[in-house]
């Protein structure tokens, strides 16, 4: 295992200050019209959120969900972000229903006391 922690975080390290050199060496060659003032709340929104999928149907979840925010903020009433929330519980279920990952109400004990 430690050995896995040390390959994983030499890669990090090594990506790490790569990209620092580029951005030293190259980040005056980005035009000031593009503005990158969003990068770093996105960085830091994708590391608090990317951790918590865990599973298939995490992702489906939230595959399904970002989507239809963006399609419900237009709508007369703005329920967007209530309606995506309805489709990435629904979205998400389906895959631990399909894999058998979660007790389906055909498997419970209904005589347990």
């Amino acid at each position: 295992m430690a050995l896995f922690l040390l390959a994983v975080w030499t890669r990090f390290v090594r990506c790490g200050i790569f990209f620092t050199l580029v951005g030293a060496m190259d980040g005056s060659t980005i035009p000031d019209s593009w503005a990158l003032d969003f990068a770093l709340p996105i960085t830091f929104s994708r590391n608090l959120i990317a951790p918590m999928f865990r599973t298939s149907a995490h992702i489906v979840a939230g595959r399904w969900c970002i989507p239809r925010r963006c399609d419900g903020a237009c709508g007369p009433i703005r329920w967007g972000l209530i309606l995506a929330g309805l489709a990435g519980m629904i979205a998400g279920a389906q895959p631990e229903l399909w894999l058998g990952t979660t007790p389906g109400p055909t498997t419970l004990n209904r005589n347990a006391p």
